[in-house]
């Protein structure tokens, strides 16, 4: 994945990173309550194992939703971050904020919700 990592295993959770802190709050209080609700065994080890409240991202974004990936990566500041998340998809930064809403089959796993056709020419967003 892109050089996020750099910044740390909970760069989730760092306001420096983002230009809107409330909107950052609201983001990580709903992936609050997914990581409440999620009985994936991956969590519950990390729970078992060790006391801190939430996992390193690379075990986070695995139970976040499209929708808030893509209201964390919409928040970052703009720079080289963004930049770097969206080349490794091949984008530019100003059209990556989209993506996770897209259609084409992007993004972790290239996982599609039940019902949405793939075009593998166009890349169609909306719903």
């Amino acid at each position: 994945m892109a050089k996020i990592a750099y910044y740390g295993g909970w760069w989730f959770q760092d306001t420096a990173l983002f230009s809107n802190p409330a909107r950052l709050a609201k983001t990580i209080s709903n992936m609050d309550e997914k990581l409440g609700r999620s009985d994936e065994e991956f969590i519950k080890a990390f729970k078992s194992k060790y006391t801190n409240h939430f996992p390193p991202s690379w075990i986070m974004l695995e139970i976040t939703t499209f929708g808030t990936m893509s209201i964390l990566y919409s928040n970052l500041n703009s720079g080289r971050c963004k930049r770097q998340i969206a080349k490794y998809f091949g984008v530019a930064d100003t059209v990556m904020v989209s993506f996770p809403l897209c259609k084409e089959p992007i993004g972790r796993n290239r996982a599609l919700p039940s019902g949405w056709t793939v075009r593998t020419q166009n890349i169609e967003c909306g719903f």
